[in-house]
């Protein structure tokens, strides 16, 4: 019996193994394209879909992202979301959008390089969505050393909340996971595959929630 969290980069070798032996298991929070498990997943492209439609919403024009540099759908996810937001409300000025993608084991530096570079090519920048926690936390770093102000110079909406945001000055407004839902849901499905090893392919996605705080409030300046 197999609970399989958090899948890695490069693990789809290892996913198939347990297939071809019949082990029973359910993926949470992300999946492979192409690989038919039971899976249990956030609604990825609507969340950030939603995260970036609220920055737009509150007056926002020039919004960045900063993401993980991978293939891993529900990264993909994410960023397709903004890209889509962006879009549909016509604010993509010009032809390469304002993403920034590192890799997983970035530094702090690395992060406040990427964010600076996101500040050069595109000066009014007045958003950051972050794609992940941990992103959020080196970012917020970043702008505090470049003494940009949150939320009056840049508004910020993160993917996955945490506890050290508690400590910030700004409360964060966040996409809430439903982590709880999710663990009951791959549960159930678990325990019907193990009574029937044939049953595979229950892929279910579970939309989120934003929770809207002090971060991407509009500000209106002097």
């Amino acid at each position: 019996m197999v609970l399989s969290l958090h899948l890695a980069e490069n693990s789809q070798d290892q996913i198939e193994a347990l297939l071809k032996n019949n082990i029973p298991l359910v993926l949470i929070d992300r999946y492979f394209k192409g690989l038919d498990t039971n899976y249990v997943v956030t609604n990825n492209y609507e969340a950030s879909y939603h995260a970036v439609s609220h920055l737009i919403a509150a007056g926002k024009t020039n919004i960045g992202m900063v993401a993980y540099k991978t293939d891993l759908v529900h990264m993909l996810d994410r960023k397709r979301g903004y890209l889509d937001a962006i879009k549909d409300n016509k604010l993509l000025k010009a032809k390469t959008p304002l993403i920034k993608t590192v890799d997983f084991n970035a530094n702090q530096e690395e992060i406040a390089v990427g964010i600076r570079e996101l500040f050069a090519q595109n000066p009014a920048m007045d958003a950051l969505f972050f794609a992940t926690n941990t992103l959020t936390l080196k970012g917020l770093k970043s702008l505090n050393k470049m003494q940009y102000r949150v939320p009056d110079d840049v508004a910020i909406v993160c993917f996955d909340e945490s506890e050290a945001f508690d400590f910030f000055y700004s409360p964060l407004t966040y996409i809430e996971q439903p982590l709880l839902e999710m663990g009951k849901k791959a549960v159930q499905i678990l325990i019907k595959n193990i009574a029937d090893k044939k049953s595979l392919n229950t892929q279910i996605s579970i939309p989120s929630k934003l929770i809207v705080r002090q971060s991407s409030a509009t500000v209106k300046k002097d």
